[in-house]
């Protein structure tokens, strides 16, 4: 298996690790739940990066319980909303897919800046038990919950603190310039490469190409790891110039990678 996968990270030849895939599917069909589950995502993901979205869906309509939920396992509930998200932008379209607002930021939000917890719960339309306190950055806690309400004043110190944030980090200006608060508050919070990897390809399904590129520079200037901060640049690269096969190529990649 971890071989396999390292021939699709390496995606030289794509076909030969669907091929793979599907010969790892089927010989532990019947007797290994958990890594069932695990090659099956992977191996719809290659199906649908190769064009072919007629055996995903066939694959979906008879297997799609391998993809059902148990909340006992964040993980796993990470990892399924993931799948959802690239094969939604692959044009495929997933039985129940986990796409709304609650259900793909709920499980990821202990992965966002703590002093930005309240601010996005309030953006994302979701509970959050987090209080701006003491052991924070309770002055930028404080205006980023005031500037989603609408206050200027708070929208003008935010906007200030992460554009300067992200401008020493080398994000490109242009983008800076053109965001929103609530954009800027998304970008700025996540303290994972996967979180806002997930929070990218939901910026993809939406339609919002501008809050994906932002996610993607900003990862391309901050994530951990040469890697994952080489293919966030290629990705930025990619949907500047509108090259989706590759688009498709970098996202199946930094999926392998985090997953």
């Amino acid at each position: 298996w971890l071989i396999t996968r390292t021939t699709a990270l390496r995606m030289e030849y794509p076909e030969n690790a669907i091929s793979e895939f599907e010969k790892l599917f089927n010989k532990i069909f019947t007797y290994d739940y958990y890594l069932r589950n695990y090659i099956f995502g992977e191996y719809l993901i290659l199906l649908a990066l190769g064009g072919r979205r007629e055996d995903v869906e066939r694959l979906l309509e008879k297997y799609h319980l391998y993809l059902s939920l148990d909340e006992k396992f964040v993980r796993f509930i990470q990892r399924f909303t993931t799948i959802s998200l690239v094969l939604n932008y692959f044009g495929v379209k997933v039985r129940k897919a986990i796409t709304s607002n609650n259900e793909v930021v709920l499980y990821i939000m202990p992965h966002m800046r703590s002093e930005l917890q309240p601010a996005l719960s309030k953006i994302w339309g979701i509970p959050s038990d987090v209080r701006c306190v003491e052991f924070m950055d309770r002055e930028l806690c404080v205006n980023a919950y005031r500037a989603v309400e609408g206050d200027g004043e708070a929208e003008g110190f935010v906007r200030r603190y992460i554009v300067n944030e992200l401008d020493k980090a080398g994000v490109p200006s242009d983008l800076l310039e053109g965001a929103g608060v609530r954009q800027l508050i998304e970008v700025y919070a996540p303290r994972t490469s996967m979180a806002r990897f997930i929070l990218l390809l939901r910026a993809l399904t939406s339609g919002d190409e501008r809050l994906a590129l932002l996610h993607a520079e900003v990862g391309c200037k901050s994530a951990d790891g040469q890697l994952v901060k080489k293919l966030f640049c290629d990705l930025a690269k990619a949907l500047r110039s509108g090259d989706e096969d590759n688009i498709k190529r970098i996202i199946t990649k930094l999926y392998f990678l985090h997953f």
